[in-house]
């Protein structure tokens, strides 16, 4: 890791907890939002399943997958501007 100043350490810092309460609180809508949406949509079967079961697994895991990436790629700009990246 390379050595940066503490006002860069600070701003650093800020950036990343901000990002990590975003993606709490985002997690938090989506784990509450794609239930209540498989809920409206379970009436339909759909392969023996209710539909809103297959809603709920497979629109977890793509909000899942599209949060990391995108904090991924957030974190990279974060450590790029305060001098920590690559």
């Amino acid at each position: 890791m390379p050595s940066i100043d503490a006002g860069n350490r600070k701003r650093h810092w800020a950036r990343t907890r901000n990002l990590a309460f975003a993606v709490v609180a985002v997690w938090g809508v989506a784990a509450i939002l794609v239930p209540l949406a498989a809920t409206a949509v379970g009436v339909f079967p759909f392969l023996d399943t209710p539909f809103g079961s297959i809603v709920w697994a497979q629109g977890s895991l793509f909000a899942a997958v599209v949060l990391i990436w995108s904090v991924n790629l957030r974190q990279d700009r974060i450590d790029d501007v305060t001098g920590v990246g690559d």
